[in-house]
């Protein structure tokens, strides 16, 4: 018995031996499944981003509708307030307060119409009259404006703002004409 185990364990370390260590192919294989795990990882990783930022993109336009809303229903000044929505890249919008922003920007302003002189107030970064507010995604909507009544709180028109960000599926916010802001 004692010479049996003995036998074993000197060929244990017989470097001749078939039975020392790895071979090529096991190593190789070895790496490949390593490396499609890693692969698998970063595009997952990746992915999730866009996700958090098309999320964060929607809460941000959410709250900017409804800080204008709220300000239009409690009677906050003598004017309507609304929110201008600008994609960057946009030809027929001639504005320059976004141009600091990669995507897009939200401005919350108190004007009755959105016009010249509130669009220069947009412009100064301490006015009291509007807020902008950088978007991490592209926006795209039939309307860019959107002004809310003086305490009533509705809308003039149905809105529906599209947010899309790279590699991302879409997500909407609505605003009704009675004033209801609703994420899909």
């Amino acid at each position: 018995m004692y010479l049996k185990m003995k036998k074993n364990y000197s060929e244990f370390l017989n470097p001749r031996s078939p039975k020392n260590g790895f071979t090529l192919i096991e190593i190789m294989i070895s790496i490949s499944i390593f490396g499609i795990i890693i692969a698998t990882s970063i595009s997952a990783l990746s992915n999730r981003k866009g996700i958090l930022n098309l999320e964060d993109a929607q809460a941000s336009i959410i709250n900017a509708l409804g800080q204008a809303q709220n300000r239009a229903v409690t009677g906050v000044g003598t004017t309507n307030h609304g929110v201008h929505i600008y994609n960057i890249g946009e030809s027929d919008i001639n504005t320059d307060y976004c141009h600091n922003f990669k995507e897009a920007c939200i401005a919350i302003f108190k004007c009755d119409n959105f016009d010249a002189t509130c669009e220069d107030e947009c412009k100064d970064p301490n006015s009291s009259i509007c807020k902008v507010e950088s978007l991490p995604c592209s926006v795209s909507t039939d309307q860019s404006i959107i002004e809310f009544n003086r305490l009533s709180g509705g809308s003039e028109n149905t809105v529906e703002i599209k947010i899309d960000c790279a590699g991302v599926s879409s997500k909407y916010v609505n605003v009704t004409k009675d004033g209801a802001i609703i994420a899909e």
